[in-house]
């Protein structure tokens, strides 16, 4: 399993409205993928120009197959037209997980 995790910081809580339908429609098609345990964006409770990330996949390959699909592409576009102010996200192996809640 893999769990991935982290946030983009966008220039202007405008900005992160904006691309708020092309989030959507990734989430949308994303949570389909063979190997999708959980995948999600989130506005952060105190940084409105923070988009949360988080994202458990069952593998690599799994993974490996959402960064090569379409919707990932259209994705990247949008993104990469989005005034960015910072970002950090990590992937990190996982075994089973506990449930805490």
């Amino acid at each position: 399993m893999i769990v991935i995790s982290g946030y983009v910081d966008l220039q202007s809580a405008e900005e992160l409205t904006r691309l708020s339908d092309d989030g959507k429609t990734m989430v949308e098609a994303t949570r389909l993928e063979e190997g999708c345990i959980e995948y999600g964006f989130a506005i952060d409770m105190v940084n409105p120009c923070r988009m949360r990330i988080y994202e458990t996949w069952a593998d690599q390959a799994a993974l490996d197959a959402h960064m090569a699909s379409p919707h990932m592409a259209e994705f990247n576009k949008a993104i990469a037209g989005a005034k960015l102010a910072g970002a950090n996200v990590l992937a990190y192996p996982a075994s089973e997980p506990k449930k805490l809640i």
